[in-house]
């Protein structure tokens, strides 16, 4: 049951209020402002009735300091006299969410607190969706049949109200299936929050995940909501939870048996905050070995690791590589303002042929960079050099450096050019006419460059000599 706090010195008023409300919501009261911010650091209230004119206190004062040490999101109402509505519309610009007069209609009034709970959980989850406003969605491409199997498992996930571990290699698409997972549960019109792990540090992950209380720790001159109470009734995903402390793992296992948790800071004597969240984890660690380095606590691991989704490298499913190449091509196309109509068959073929260590996300940004120096309509295999095994040309020119000095510009291409084509010949296993291919030249220029650079000799007789006429 929703929980009410009266803070008024009117009596009578109180037990009013008390009587009409006592079936829909439990009552705290409290005579001076004192004792009603005493309530609210020891106890969980979902709205506020405050008086202006307290004994001890003027209520926007009070107004002020339950938004900046309690809660900023507790929806508070003013209480006022009818003569004195001027003051109530006062604290409205100063973050009430309403005011009531002393002689309020009952059912105008509970409408009102519904309202105010409303508008709490909005303000909230608006807080993160701003958060998240802007961030690119990938759509979830993928044509294999292991990635169909990884498909259907989503769905069955989606169904369950399980909390998840998504294991994979960097850069394979955890986050993106993490994300599926919740699109298509029925926590979809919630929020899914995401918390980068890995680019903060140890306290501002658990003040970030729990919240805090002002005074918690330096710096915390109010209180802040965490993501798990801002998110309640939707997702959290934490990817790369290897690297979470060993007392952020102890809270999260408390939430993950019960679905409760205390802000930094909290008292002890308050009950802890309630928040129905899916949690949805990922690594790309052997956790097994983390548990044995001692780096994972052993009954955080056994918690986790229940429902377990694995999703395969790109290597091993060789059959999403065209589509996904199609998708971040014409993805990324239009995002860098250049038509590009797509790639040539040796090209896709040399991409299956890639081990792709980097997963879909090296395959994306190598799409990205072909497409920035792509100098015709469609991308040829001299755009994707990786593709051959011949690496960056600072790698091949051997850092542009001759007898300890920066090599002239002109030799410097030399020997590029020298280093490209042996490389070249070698990946295309001595065959002149798919080396030229590969390279984007043609048969005669590639002969013509192995003689300049004396490399016809090192490649065999086989590689330069013209077909025989019949």
């Amino acid at each position: 049951m929703e929980r009410i706090l009266i803070i008024d010195d009117s009596i009578s008023f109180i037990s009013d209020i008390e009587f009409y409300l006592r079936n829909k919501y439990l009552i705290l009261k409290a005579s001076t402002a004192a004792k009603g911010l005493e309530i609210l650091k020891s106890e969980t209230v979902t709205a506020v009735l405050l008086d202006l004119m307290l004994p001890d206190i003027h209520g926007l004062q009070v107004l002020k300091r339950i938004h900046e040490e309690i809660d900023p999101y507790l929806p508070v109402l003013i209480v006022t006299e009818v003569n004195r509505v001027e003051e109530a519309v006062e604290a409205m610009r100063n973050g009430a969410y309403d005011f009531i007069t002393k002689d309020v209609n009952v059912k105008m009034l509970g409408a009102k607190i519904l309202k105010a709970l409303e508008y709490r959980e909005i303000e909230m989850q608006a807080s993160l969706l701003w958060d998240a406003f802007g961030m690119p969605r990938d759509k979830f491409v993928f044509a294999s049949e292991a990635m169909k199997e990884v498909n259907y498992k989503i769905t069955r996930l989606a169904s369950l109200n399980n909390d998840v571990l998504i294991l994979g290699e960097t850069g394979v698409g955890k986050d993106l299936i993490a994300r599926e997972i919740h699109n298509r549960s029925t926590r979809e019109k919630k929020p899914f929050v995401t918390l980068p792990i890995k680019s903060l540090s140890e306290s501002v992950v658990e003040s970030e995940l729990f919240g805090h209380e002002k005074g918690a720790f330096t710096g915390a001159d109010r209180m802040k909501i965490g993501k798990l109470e801002a998110a309640n009734g939707g997702t959290v995903y934490l990817p790369e939870i290897f690297d979470l402390s060993d007392s952020v793992q102890s809270k999260l296992l408390q939430f993950l048996q019960s679905k409760t948790f205390s802000r930094v800071g909290q008292d002890p004597k308050r009950p802890p905050i309630k928040a129905s969240v899916r949690l949805i984890m990922a690594t790309n660690d052997n956790l097994e070995e983390r548990v044995k380095e001692g780096k994972l606590r052993q009954d955080f691991y056994y918690r986790i690791n229940g429902v377990r989704l694995s999703i395969p490298p790109l290597r091993e499913r060789i059959d999403d590589i065209e589509p996904l190449a199609r998708y971040f091509l014409e993805k990324n196309s239009r995002d860098l303002n250049r038509k590009i109509s797509g790639f040539s068959a040796d090209v896709i073929e040399a991409m299956k042929r890639h081990p792709w260590k980097g997963n879909v996300r090296e395959l994306e940004n190598r799409i990205k960079n072909a497409i920035v120096y792509c100098e015709t309509g469609k991308i040829e295999m001299e755009s994707f050099p990786e593709l051959c095994g011949l690496g960056g040309s600072a790698a091949i020119i051997g850092g542009g450096v001759e007898d300890g000095r920066p090599m002239k510009l002109k030799s410097a291409e030399e020997e590029f050019r020298r280093e490209y084509i042996g490389k070249l010949m070698s990946a295309a296993e001595g065959d002149i006419v798919k080396a030229a291919k590969m390279a984007g030249l043609s048969a005669q220029g590639l002969r013509k460059a192995l003689s300049k650079y004396g490399l016809a000799k090192e490649n065999g007789s086989r590689v330069i000599k013209k077909p025989k006429r019949r």
